[in-house]
């Protein structure tokens, strides 16, 4: 997982449901020291290291849930564990290895669940699109095996924008189309949007930062198969990017800005894989459920819980705008407290 941040909401999320589901499932939760594999992980082709999550989960009759979370070696696999992941097509396989999270920069939440150490599962190696690939988590002291086979999700290729489009406008009332061709074995795709700029302060207009601000303009927009190539289209309000601008965009008098000439925009579309759709949908399906009727928790493991998916992201860059815009982000009605100059 190539992820710069995890979140322990989510496998509190996956705890806690399976739980209240644990009659449906084949794990006795209060045995004493019965294990669940927890597994997350999105492999993207792009990347050449690759970072999985493996956790465990369990019950214990004589221990407080709670407490037992706080313990990192309740959640937490010792060395017993193989890890491989083997490409179906030619039966290859990388194997991985522990790394610890915090020294690479990729910081686990605080939350319930213990955040330190930050155990992840890592491999250096380049995935071929096409190519199926399973991953297999070995508990070499019990012998249980948690599997999960994906594809790998090929890149979509945007439509419109492109990359470097010319005089490009956000002035006006009405919308815009995102057009773009699904990728094989892509699922669900968001897009973001990418503002770059640079500041200075007004009392050293020489020492110049170069910044950006994001953020997501469309989200969960569905793919009706697997296939590749499929014609999907999006509206983007313009105004929007304004109002974004003066959200993300501290106001400051004692700095300027400048919009960047020649990569004054960036729209980048990330694919998602069926399952991390799947996923997702029954994540929010959950949302409002009485304990009369709780769904079961979506999982594509063996033997063990989580998800294990692929995405990827392509984007349309030096993209410019035109000199209308330009004005606006210096005298519009949401941005011109910013400070903005020609």
């Amino acid at each position: 997982m190539s992820q710069k941040k995890y979140s322990g909401l989510i496998l509190l999320c996956f705890v806690i449901l399976f739980v209240l589901n644990a009659c449906k499932k084949e794990f006795d939760t209060t045995a004493p020291g019965q294990e669940i594999t927890v597994v997350y992980g999105l492999l993207d082709k792009n990347d050449t290291r690759h970072y999985i999550r493996i956790q465990k989960a369990f019950l214990d009759k004589n221990k407080n849930a709670y407490e037992m979370a706080k313990e990192s070696d309740s959640i937490y696999y010792g060395n017993q564990l193989v890890v491989k992941l083997t490409d179906l097509n030619t039966n290859a396989f990388f194997t991985l290895s522990r790394a610890n999270g915090d020294t690479l920069g990729m910081s686990k939440d605080s939350g319930i669940f213990s955040n330190s150490p930050n155990v992840l599962y890592a491999f250096n190696g380049t995935l071929i699109k096409d190519h199926a690939y399973r991953l297999s988590v070995e508990n070499t002291s019990t012998g249980n095996i948690a599997t999960s086979t994906i594809n790998i999700v090929n890149e979509p290729k945007l439509i419109y924008p492109f990359n470097n489009l010319t005089n490009f406008s956000m002035i006006d009332t009405t919308a815009f189309s995102i057009r773009f061709n699904s990728g094989k074995y892509g699922r669900v795709y968001d897009l973001s949007i990418r503002f770059n700029y640079s500041e200075w302060d007004i009392s050293t207009p020489t020492i110049i930062s170069y910044k950006s601000v994001s953020y997501i303009a469309a989200r969960g927009l569905k793919s009706v198969n697997l296939n590749g190539s499929e014609l999907m289209e999006t509206s983007i309000q313009r105004s929007d990017f304004f109002r974004q601008l003066k959200i993300l965009i501290p106001f400051d008098p004692t700095k300027q800005r400048k919009a960047s000439v020649i990569n004054s925009i960036q729209f980048m579309l990330y694919a998602g894989g069926d399952e991390l759709y799947k996923y997702v949908q029954v994540k929010n399906a959950q949302g409002g459920l009485t304990s009369s009727s709780i769904l079961p928790v979506y999982t594509n493991v063996e033997n063990g819980l989580g998800v294990f998916s692929s995405r990827t992201m392509v984007e349309a860059k030096n993209i410019s705008f035109n000199g209308d815009t330009q004005d606006s982000i210096r005298i519009g009605y949401y941005t011109k407290d910013l400070n903005f100059v020609p």
